[in-house]
């Protein structure tokens, strides 16, 4: 963000509430009878009241879940990415999360660039798949410090 541009005040107010309320993750899972290894960038933001939820999904689209008590406010991918850019200037508490997220959308982002140069599909080097990995060991160990996650949550990938 350059020093000239002024405050988006919906920029400001969603890294606080996101600061305080929400989650970033970087989920696997395996497919295709365990062949592939599949990754997904994830936001999301419960909440009682869904006002300033219906207002995320307006700026940044996503999907919001009603529930009996909670509502919660979800995007992926590329959205995720664009939600978590336009925050990180205002994070505070999350803000080394959504750094390791961001670090890790841009290696998602050079692969699918690689991927469509030969035609929709490129085979990942085990180099980038441990890439990857870094990145959602990384995003965990940084939740599990503030006490946000729980060790081994996902056993697939358990350090």
């Amino acid at each position: 963000m350059g020093g000239n541009q002024m405050t988006n005040p919906n920029f400001a107010y969603f890294a606080g509430f996101f600061d305080g309320e929400g989650t970033v993750d970087i989920r696997a899972r395996q497919t295709h009878n365990s062949k592939y290894l599949r990754f997904e960038l994830r936001v999301s933001i419960p909440q009682v009241i869904d006002s300033p939820l219906i207002k995320a999904q307006s700026i940044w689209g996503g999907s919001l879940v009603k529930g009996k008590r909670i509502n919660t406010w979800s995007c992926a991918s590329k959205l995720a990415v664009q939600f978590l850019s336009d925050i990180y200037p205002y994070l505070i508490v999350k803000k080394d999360e959504v750094e390791v997220a961001l670090a890790f959308a841009n290696l998602i982002g050079s692969y699918e660039r690689k991927a469509k140069e030969h035609g929709g599909f490129a085979k990942e080097s085990e180099d980038r798949i441990n890439s990857k990995l870094y990145y959602f060991h990384e995003l965990r160990y940084l939740r599990e410090l503030k006490g946000f996650a729980r060790k081994n949550r996902n056993t697939l990938l358990a350090a």
